[in-house]
C-alpha cells in the first residue's frame, strides 16, 4: 500500500472509521481541557506537571493520526483485494465460457451431416435447422446459429425472426481463407439488429474431396450471458459496477449501464493503485484485471 495515500481524502467515505477519528479527536480535546484548566486553577501546583500534560498531549496528537492512517490503510486494502477477487474470477468466468465456444464451432464445422449438406449431398433444411435448434438449446449461449456457402448465402439459420438471403460481411472471405476458427467482436451485417455481434465462424469441407464449401457461423448472446454473469457476482447493495473493457478502456458490458453505460471510456487501473480515480466528476475506487487470453 502506498505510504502516500491521501487519508483525508478518503475519510468522507469511509464513515466507520471517521467515527473513530471523531472518537479520539476528542479525547485529545478532553487532554487539552486538562492542561487548561491546571493552568488556570491550580497554576503553581501544577507548574511541575504540565510539560507531561502537554507532552502526553502531543503524543496522543500523533498517535490518533497513525491510528486513523492505519485504519485507512487497512479499509483500502480490504476494499481493493475483494475488488481484486471479484475482478480476477469474472474475467476468468468470462473467458472459460468463450474459450469453450472455440472448440463448439470446431466440432459442428466437421458434423458430417452438415457437411453433406453445405456440399449437396444429403439433407434438407428443414433437418438441419432442427439439428442446429436442437444444439442452441442443449448449450443456450448462442441466439443464431447459420451455415452459408462460399458466396455468403444463407443455406439454413435458426433465427427465422430476423430472416437474411446472404451477407458480405468480412468475416465470411477471412473465414474461407483461415484454417482454423475465426472470432469477431464488432457490428456485423449477419447480425443487423445487434449493436456488437460475437461471432465464432469456421470453414467447412467436402466431406469427400477436401474442398471448402461453405462456413459455419455461431452467434454468442453476449449481452445475455454478460447480465447472467453480473447479475450472480453482482454486490449485494449494489454499491460497485462491474464492466467488460475492450484493451483501449472502453466499455463493451455493463452490469448497471445506466450508471456506466456501453461504450464510455472509463480509467484503468491494472496495477491496483489506492488512489481514486475520476470518472464522470465522481471519484471511485478501481481495480482492473487483464484476461489472459486463449
Amino acid at each position: 500500500m502506498s505510504k502516500t495515500l491521501d487519508v483525508g481524502r478518503l475519510l468522507p467515505y469511509m464513515h466507520d472509521v471517521g467515527h473513530c477519528k471523531r472518537s479520539l479527536h476528542e479525547l485529545n480535546l478532553m487532554w487539552r481541557m486538562i492542561e487548561a484548566s491546571a493552568k488556570m486553577n491550580c497554576a503553581a501546583e501544577a507548574r511541575s506537571i504540565l510539560p507531561t500534560i502537554a507532552a502526553t498531549r502531543q503524543g496522543f496528537g500523533a498517535l490518533e493520526g497513525e491510528l486513523v492512517a492505519s485504519l485507512a490503510h487497512e479499509k483500502m486494502s480490504n476494499a481493493l483485494a475483494e475488488l481484486n477477487t471479484k475482478a480476477h474470477y469474472v474475467i476468468e468466468i468470462v473467458v472459460r465460457n468463450l474459450y469453450e465456444r472455440t472448440a463448439d464451432v470446431g466440432f459442428l464445422a466437421t458434423d458430417s451431416e452438415i457437411c453433406e449438406f453445405v456440399a449437396g449431398l444429403s439433407g434438407s433444411p428443414g433437418a438441419l435447422r432442427s439439428r442446429l435448434r436442437a444444439y442452441s438449446r442443449k448449450y443456450t449461449v448462442y441466439d443464431e446459429i447459420m451455415l452459408l456457402d462460399t458466396e455468403g448465402n444463407v443455406l439454413v439459420q435458426i433465427d427465422e425472426a430476423t430472416p437474411m438471403e446472404g451477407s458480405r460481411d468480412p468475416l465470411i472471405a477471412q473465414t474461407l481463407a483461415t484454417d482454423g476458427y475465426v472470432e469477431t467482436f464488432r457490428a456485423s451485417a449477419l447480425r443487423p439488429d445487434k449493436r456488437s455481434a460475437l461471432i465464432y465462424s469456421r470453414r467447412i469441407h467436402h466431406p469427400r474431396t477436401g474442398a471448402v464449401v461453405g462456413l459455419l457461423c455461431l452467434c454468442f448472446s453476449f449481452e445475455e450471458e454478460m447480465a447472467r454473469i453480473f447479475a450472480t457476482h453482482r454486490d449485494r447493495l449494489q454499491r460497485s459496477n462491474m464492466l467488460l473493457l475492450d484493451d483501449s478502456g472502453q466499455v463493451i458490458a455493463s452490469a448497471d449501464p445506466l450508471w456506466i453505460p456501453v461504450g464510455a471510456q472509463v480509467p484503468m487501473n491494472p496495477g491496483g493503485s489506492p488512489e481514486p480515480m475520476m470518472f464522470a466528476g465522481r471519484e471511485y475506487l478501481v481495480r482492473t484485471f487483464a484476461s489472459p487470453g486463449y
